[in-house]
């Protein structure tokens, strides 16, 4: 009984809440420190339960001490509750003086509750036992050593953000960067160092910027020397380096990396030496090779302008020689008296200027042709054509070559493929061009033995592949590119002893490239050269050239003449002396006009004009504006016949023809004009040519369209 007393004495002056609660949830007992913390007496309180809300969801946290309860219950296991409750305190206060007890107030604290089952002699559960401990000041200094965690977790969090953020940075950056130590040596690189320097960390562990293997070199080629680098200079002198340029050996790509590099020193608090330097670079090796690109080309546009220079030299002399031969030989025509011996030497003489004059027109056309192709203005044509004629007419011009140059000891050649069709499509005119450039050179460099010409069509039967072959001196192998450059030959003094621009192969590379073909050589000195090229191979029915003879022969006949009246319509006097002198001779008359205005009122006044030779280009009115109103009158009129009007230009550039054609021209003649070509056009738009002259009339418009 003695024991029973004292374990509850014990139990009723303990600091802590005791109480023990029945099943239904009802207050059994409570020890003096619970009946102090409600404020009630141990009899008022036997009377309560958990049930009675007014009482005790004002004191405690009514639903989780519930839920405690129903788990020791139904678990038959101690449980552990923190949580908080209001203690009941007497206050009297100036704004509280209802009872004696004075006002009930209301202070919370934090408790750390363990509800233990009791059970009977049988083990059977008849209630629960609770002991609640006051933690405040425990869970208040919890509270501030949590606040404090909080914050130092929150300054580690921001450290290691900010670490990650670096280190992201460090390996995602595409500059280089390197640390190194006091002394220079790396210790640490990022992957865009490694990967612009071609080695790995391991390569370049504790290796310093003086260590030669880095072949470092300036921008001008000399050595970088080592003391020199932005990382030591850094070092040595505290202070940051800015934008230094170096080259340094990349060993995986055999080759200079050049990079621009910022080295800055770092210290540590209060210390005035660096401990570290931090270096970043960028690659700038693309931006360095667009600077000597740069550099290249204008040297280039230099040596382009130097080669301009001597090729306008060599043309001065070149155009200098044909009109001294025809101003000199003019000049002795002109002096000389009419005897028989001084009229075969007149004769003789001005053959030689009208050879002359041949050659200055041979020279002009080649510098025109390559400022058209260079200027984007020279077309390319695709009419049929007969290869076998073309082959034919280069032979003759071959063989007059050969003997204008006496060179009978020349034998000249051709053999064109039997697989070859009639007819292609191409350009005639362009395409022969090529070849009589080709023929041309193979008989100007040959001083005796064979020139051969030779056309087969490739396997595949989708290529002509033309091929000229000389055994002339042949060109060195290392000028074989040169000969195709423009303004380039392999020796000026050729030119000198063969005469000509020089331009040949310049033009018929630029043509053939334009045709979709390629042009290449061999030769070896002393042996001769091949010339070889291809076009796209474009069969064409063979009644096509028959075709073109029969509209010729057509247009012809549709405009036979009798007799003869020709309108020249021309400005510049020389000229038109010219064209009288010419077509007088031919035995046709003449009306003159200064301009497209007194041509259009002359040819309103008199109907017998049977054709017109029309200036493009004359002052007050020029040829396309005459030659419209002139179709107009036709039109307006009802002439019997519309009359021919040949158009006469120096211009000779692209478009020109198609202007003079949309003005009414029925065809256009390049000035200086041949008297050949120009009595043969009169008399094949007069219809005073036969049949055996339609074809030269064929190639002979051809070769003007490409004009």
């Amino acid at each position: 009984m003695m024991e029973a007393e004292v374990l509850n004495f014990l139990v009723d002056h303990m600091p802590a809440h005791v109480y023990v609660k029945d099943l239904q949830g009802k207050f059994r007992y409570i020890n003096k420190a619970l009946e102090a913390f409600f404020q009630v007496s141990r009899s008022d309180l036997a009377a309560v339960d958990y049930s009675d809300t007014d009482f005790f969801s004002s004191t405690i946290d009514l639903d989780r001490m519930l839920t405690a309860d129903r788990r020791v219950f139904e678990t038959g296991e101690p449980i552990e509750v923190t949580h908080k409750a209001r203690r009941r305190t007497n206050s009297i206060t100036s704004e509280c003086s209802h009872e004696a007890n004075g006002c009930i107030e209301e202070e919370e604290r934090w408790y750390s509750t363990i509800k233990y089952p009791l059970k009977n002699a049988d083990g059977k559960i008849v209630g629960l036992c609770g002991l609640s401990r006051d933690i405040t000041e425990i869970a208040e200094r919890e509270e501030a050593n949590k606040l404090t965690v909080s914050e130092r977790a929150r300054i580690e969090e921001a450290l290691r953000r900010s670490e990650e953020r670096h280190r992201t940075l460090f390996e995602t950056t595409t500059q280089g960067v390197v640390y190194q130590d006091s002394n220079g040596g790396i210790i640490s690189v990022n992957p865009s160092a490694e990967r612009i320097l071609g080695l790995t960390l391991d390569q370049m562990m504790g290796r310093t910027s003086v260590d030669p293997r880095w072949k470092a070199v300036k921008e001008d080629g000399s050595d970088y020397p080592g003391e020199t680098h932005p990382a030591m200079m850094a070092l040595s002198t505290g202070k940051a380096i800015t934008n230094a340029i170096m080259g340094v050996y990349h060993p995986a790509e055999e080759k200079q990396h050049w990079i621009s590099i910022d080295a800055i020193p770092l210290f540590k608090p209060n210390e005035t030496q660096p401990f570290q330097v931090y270096t970043t670079f960028t690659d700038i090796t693309e931006q360095k090779n667009v600077e000597r690109a740069i550099l290249r080309a204008k040297e280039k546009a230099e040596e382009a302008d130097k080669l301009k220079s001597a090729f306008l030299a060599n043309m001065s002399h070149e155009i200098r020689t044909p009109l001294n031969g025809i101003m000199g030989h003019i000049d002795i025509a002109l002096s000389n008296k009419l005897s028989e011996e001084h009229r075969n030497e007149n004769l003789e003489g001005l053959e030689v200027a009208r050879e002359s004059g041949y050659l200055l027109v041979s020279i002009i056309n080649d510098i025109l042709d390559l400022s058209k192709i260079e200027a984007g203005q020279m077309l390319i044509g695709d009419q049929p054509f007969s290869i076998r004629n073309m082959i034919d007419q280069t032979m003759k011009i071959g063989h007059v070559l050969i003997k204008s140059r006496k060179k009978e000891n020349i034998r000249l050649s051709q053999r064109v493929g039997d697989s070859i069709s009639k007819c292609v499509f191409g350009d005639n005119f362009r395409t022969q061009q090529i070849i009589n450039n080709l023929v041309s050179n193979a008989v100007k460099f040959t001083e005796a033995g064979s020139v051969h010409l030779e056309v087969e069509l490739s396997e595949d039967q989708k290529m002509l592949q033309f091929s000229v072959q000389d055994t002339g001196r042949g060109i060195p192998e290392d000028q074989l590119d040169v000969i195709f450059e423009s303004f380039r030959q392999v020796d000026f003094s050729d030119t000198r002893k063969f005469s000509g621009t020089g331009l040949g192969l310049t033009i018929s590379k630029k043509l053939v490239d334009m045709m979709g073909g390629t042009l290449q050589v061999k030769s070896k000195v002393g042996e001769g050269s091949t010339f070889f090229f291809t076009l796209p191979y474009k069969q064409a029915p063979d009644s096509s050239i028959d075709d073109i003879h029969q509209e010729i022969e057509k247009v012809a006949q549709s405009t036979t003449i009798t007799g003869g009246k020709i309108l020249i319509a021309e400005d510049d006097p020389v000229s038109r002396k010219v064209a009288t002198k010419m077509v007088e001779n031919a035995g046709y008359d003449v009306v003159l006009a200064e301009n497209g205005l007194v041509a259009v009122s002359k040819f309103e006044a008199d109907r017998n004009i049977d054709l017109i030779l029309m200036d493009v280009n004359m002052d007050i009115m020029g040829g396309l504006e005459a030659t419209s109103l002139i179709r107009n009158m036709e039109a307006k009129y009802q002439y019997e016949r519309r009359t021919p009007i040949i158009g006469l230009s120096a211009a000779a550039m692209n478009g020109d023809r198609e202007l003079g054609a949309a003005s009414g021209m029925t065809d256009y003649l390049t000035k200086p004009v041949n008297r050949g070509d120009l009595i043969a056009t009169i008399e094949h738009y007069l219809g005073k040519v036969d049949s055996s002259a339609t074809e030269d009339f064929s190639q002979l418009k051809k070769r003007r369209m490409s004009d």
